[in-house]
């Protein structure tokens, strides 16, 4: 057990600093294991400098996440009219709470990160395929009560069943004042994209997503839903131009990072290889060939099972799969670096005859080219009125009647879903396959 403060190196944030207790939540095995989960699975096939992993990212979340609940905690102390209250003991409960939900937000990640996501089982009681964050929270509840519920430096009575809600579904368990916590982990301007972004950025060498995170920090400020009447996080006025640098360099880090016609590309085959794999280990053992273990099923002792064998998947295991020539077809297009090829593509924002050419002229051909279409479907701001992000208008307490971003920010208004549409075929019929969709 850690017996002191640390402070590690951030090539972001300068320095993140831990606390002894986070020190051997860090140490833990679960998060560990985040050291070989890279952040952007195969985009080093692009830009070789990214191959940051999600253990540093992690790291960088707590700290940004610190930052942002350091900014709104005096204003909790200050404010008469705020309630529910924090009780300075509240205020002290949940910065731990906040620090070890950002630290642990990922742990959940399966090999190659969001690449590996497709082949994750499904839940049967939505039909849809499980989240990471479903992993998260059950490895959190199941595997780290030793290093939370039970470690000596846990004096506030701080539970791992705490923690998941405060990352999961069921956050209805939670005290209102923490409810209102929850957008700095998962939000609009959130303090994981906010890292992410900046980090990103870094490692593959470009500018794109460089924004002014101290700015943004600074102008943050608890305002009050009109039509809840709850409480919420907002910016000042003049965070506006900080948001919107947030909001842009997310859209410019997709656009020429995160679908990178060659990146998504590997992507699919990443998706391809972990099928095989799980498929050659499990058959059909979780109802379905070629998924992972679900993170909960049949009880917690299945439960605990279930994650165990989860845990063993990570990108090394992968690779040594590919590198042996044991990880089939798309094993072997990755290790012989014969990636799938783009042969057409649409505009990022195809017009109603675009998209009518596409469907008419290029679809009905996949069969003929052995291809397939690979899809953005991406919105950078989501406008209802529960998520649009608030704007206070008043320069002391709590704005009663914030205005919404979207309202204020014609950038924001300007902002389209980019629904480009991609076709790809194998590496040998690349030539072939043009020539067939010619227009």
């Amino acid at each position: 057990m850690a017996d002191s403060d640390k402070i590690i190196r951030d090539p972001i944030h300068g320095f993140v600093k831990l606390s002894a207790w986070e020190q051997d939540v860090v140490d833990h095995r679960v998060f560990q294991r985040l050291r070989r989960i890279r952040q952007l699975a195969l985009t080093d096939m692009v830009y070789p400098g990214a191959s940051h992993t999600r253990f540093e990212h992690s790291l960088g979340v707590m700290q940004v996440a610190t930052m942002m609940f350091d900014q709104l905690r005096p204003q909790f102390e200050e404010l008469e009219e705020l309630a529910p209250k924090f009780t300075k003991n509240d205020l002290e409960r949940a910065r731990v709470v906040v620090r070890l939900a950002a630290l642990l937000h990922d742990v959940g990640h399966c090999p190659f990160s969001h690449a590996g996501e497709e082949v994750m089982p499904r839940n049967a009681a939505t039909g849809k395929r499980h989240k990471h964050e479903e992993y998260s929270t059950a490895l959190i509840r199941h595997l780290m009560r030793d290093v939370i519920d039970n470690h000596p430096a846990n004096k506030l009575g701080i539970s791992a069943d705490e923690i998941g809600a405060f990352l999961g579904k069921d956050a209805g368990s939670l005290p209102l004042q923490m409810l209102f916590l929850r957008p700095l982990i998962s939000g609009q301007m959130d303090a994981d994209r906010a890292d992410y972004l900046l980090r990103d950025s870094y490692h593959a060498g470009v500018a794109y997503g460089q924004y002014d995170i101290n700015r943004l920090v600074a102008t943050l400020r608890e305002v009050r839903d009109r039509e809840t009447d709850g409480l919420m996080i907002g910016v000042e006025k003049g965070g506006i131009q900080a948001v919107e640098g947030l909001i842009l360099a997310r859209y410019m880090m997709f656009v020429q990072v995160y679908f990178h016609h060659t990146r998504r590309a590997y992507d699919h085959h990443v998706t391809g290889v972990l099928a095989y794999l799980l498929e050659q280990d499990y058959g059909e053992r979780y109802g379905e060939k070629g998924i992972f273990p679900p993170p909960k099923d049949g009880g917690d002792r299945t439960a605990v099972q279930n994650l165990e064998e989860y845990l063993k998947w990570t990108d090394p295991r992968v690779w040594q799969a590919i590198d042996n020539d044991l990880a089939g077809y798309h094993g072997s297009r990755i290790r012989g670096r014969r990636h799938d090829r783009r042969v057409y593509e649409t505009s990022h924002f195809p017009s109603t005859a675009e998209w009518d050419e596409f469907v008419e002229k290029i679809v009905p051909r996949l069969g003929d080219i052995n291809g397939y279409v690979d899809k953005a479907d991406n919105s950078w701001y989501k406008f209802d009125k529960s998520a649009d992000i608030r704007v206070a208008t008043t320069d002391r307490g709590i704005d009663p009647a914030p205005v919404h971003l979207s309202a204020r920010s014609s950038l924001v208004r300007a902002l389209r879903e980019v629904t480009q549409r991609r076709v790809y075929v194998p590496w040998e019929g690349k030539e072939k396959a043009k020539k067939l969709l010619e227009l």
